[in-house]
C-alpha cells in the first residue's frame, strides 16, 4: 500500500506530507556562494577610471637615505598592474 493511499485510509493528513516530493518548479536553488574581498589587496591597488588597475611602486618607504633623489621621484609614481598579474588581481578584489 502506498504512503498516500495509507494517508487516505486513516485519515492522516501529515503522511501525505511526507510523500511529497517537489518537482523542478518548485525547488529553490541556492544562489552561488560570495567572493570575499582580499582585503591587502584592496588597499594596495585601486582601480582607475579606464577600468585598470593602478599601484605604487616598491621599495619607497623606508632606507631612503642610501637613493638619489631622482630614484626617490620616480618611486613615487603610480603603475598599471601588469596583463599577466591582473586576472589574479581582479579575482581577488572580487571584480570579473
Amino acid at each position: 500500500m502506498t504512503p498516500s493511499a495509507l494517508a487516505k485510509a486513516l485519515g492522516l493528513a501529515y503522511i501525505l506530507l511526507l510523500d511529497f516530493k517537489p518537482t523542478i518548479t518548485e525547488t529553490v536553488s541556492s544562489p552561488m556562494p560570495k567572493l570575499k574581498t582580499h582585503k591587502a589587496t584592496a588597499k594596495r591597488i585601486k582601480r582607475r577610471g579606464s577600468n585598470t588597475l593602478k599601484r605604487k611602486k616598491a621599495y619607497g618607504t623606508h632606507k631612503l637615505g642610501k637613493r638619489s633623489t631622482k630614484r626617490k621621484r620616480e618611486l613615487r609614481k603610480n603603475l598599471p598592474v601588469a596583463a599577466a598579474n591582473s586576472v589574479n588581481v581582479r579575482r581577488s578584489l572580487g571584480m570579473k
